[in-house]
């Protein structure tokens, strides 16, 4: 019987079995023929190819099949990413998923595998290939979405809805906690190339690191990193350039890219302080396509109810995949102009926190260049700082001190 004769109706779905080594759902008509082929080799039932999509796997998985590895052509999905986690819902944990797409973005691979897919593989796909990645796929258990956070390596973004509004110090302080309470290699990336402003609040002497990685992206490895990389403490790393006022942002967006991906394997956390006013600029762009949270940092103004609600509109138009949390700080010492509920009845968001007053206190932190929740680790700030942090990223837990062995201790223990 040839593929064109195979229908794989439901009818046919008894033959498959309950656990078949793989079965592939795929559009693309090559394909069809090519997996039937592979069958016929593997001695596999021909209803273990069928001609669908999501829609399609879905109708099978419900019958009640657990297949060892699924193939899923989403080469025609408008919403490639979307299908995935849809498959991924539809499978059990032990099933391995392999997507196959059109698009060669490593961008695409990373969050696939973000969110739990075991391979990605890129048309025209050749036999070899899918066979790589079913041996591949065979010797690596299933990372399900929750495994996957707990084992990424997120960069969060915070962005401030107007100047004044305390973005940077949220991104000082953020990135303090995790260094020095979770035992993490954190490292900022200061995005305001013109006013360096994480480097002032960490009493730090700005440096060109940006634009020497960006010009000599192919030379960048572990020690060319060590030395455009500014250092706090070991393990606490600041990432920024400079440029004069006449000057626009427009280093190469490949290089840009390329460079994200090195900060990833080389750091546990990253935090980056994004200036609302660089929003609109092909760096700033490239940089957000590969963030996994941003915060929104305002204040109880009405101004600001304004410059959030269009923040959040151009957001949601040009990066809808990007999870989102609003934050307040009182930048007043007598509150805001408006309250709490005023301001999530007007823009029809949640306020996760609201950050006290404490400008004396910060503004003693700045002069003296450390993070204020590093000077006052009991701060009704700190501890609210901590707990938002831990609710963004609940795989942060605190790393116990051990406590160093007293042999003199032991010797009047024993008297």
């Amino acid at each position: 019987m040839t593929m064109s004769e195979n229908s794989g109706s439901l009818s046919s779905i008894e033959a498959v079995g309950k656990s078949p080594r793989w079965f592939a759902v795929v559009s693309e008509e090559s394909l069809y023929e090519l997996f039937g082929q592979m069958a016929l080799k593997d001695n596999c039932p021909l209803a273990c190819v069928q001609k669908g999509d999501i829609t399609a796997l879905r109708t099978f998985l419900s019958e009640g099949m657990e297949p060892q590895v699924i193939i899923l052509d989403l080469s025609t999905s408008s919403s490639l990413l979307d299908d995935a986690k849809r498959a991924l819902a539809l499978s059990t944990e032990n099933t391995r998923l392999i997507i196959i797409g059109k698009d060669d973005h490593v961008s695409i691979f990373r969050e696939l595998k973000h969110i739990g897919v075991t391979d990605y593989l890129i048309l025209p796909a050749t036999e070899k290939d899918i066979r790589h990645a079913l041996d591949e796929a065979s010797l690596v258990p299933r990372v399900t979405a929750e495994s996957a956070v707990k084992n990424a390596r997120p960069f969060t973004a915070v962005i401030g809805v107007r100047g004044g509004v305390g973005a940077s110090t949220i991104v000082v302080n953020s990135a303090w906690l995790t260094f020095n309470k979770f035992k993490k290699k954190v490292c900022i990336f200061d995005l305001d190339l013109y006013n360096s402003t994480v480097c002032i609040l960490l009493d730090l002497i700005p440096n060109t690191g940006l634009n020497d990685a960006v010009s000599e992206i192919s030379r960048v490895d572990e020690v060319f990193l060590k030395r455009v990389l500014l250092q706090k403490e070991e393990g606490f790393s600041v990432l920024t350039g400079q440029l004069g006022f006449e000057h626009e942002i427009n280093f190469p967006v490949d290089a840009v890219s390329m460079l994200m991906d090195i900060l990833r394997d080389s750091f546990e956390y990253v935090y980056l302080d994004v200036p609302f006013s660089t929003l609109h600029t092909p760096f700033t762009q490239t940089i957000l396509s590969t963030v996994d949270n941003v915060i929104i940092v305002t204040d109880l103004t009405l101004v600001s109810v304004q410059a959030l609600l269009r923040l959040r509109s151009f957001l949601a138009t040009f990066f809808p995949h990007l999870q989102s949390k609003v934050i307040a700080n009182n930048i007043f010492p007598n509150g805001g102009t408006i309250s709490k509920e005023m301001l999530e009845k007007s823009t029809n968001l949640t306020l996760q926190t609201i950050f006290p007053y404490c400008k004396a206190n910060i503004l003693e932190g700045i002069n003296s260049g450390e993070p204020f929740v590093k000077a006052y680790p009991s701060h009704a700030y700190t501890n609210q700082l901590n707990t938002f942090i831990t609710s963004l990223y609940p795989q942060l837990k605190p790393v116990e001190q051990t406590k160093s062995f007293s042999f003199q201790k032991w010797l009047r223990l024993g008297k």
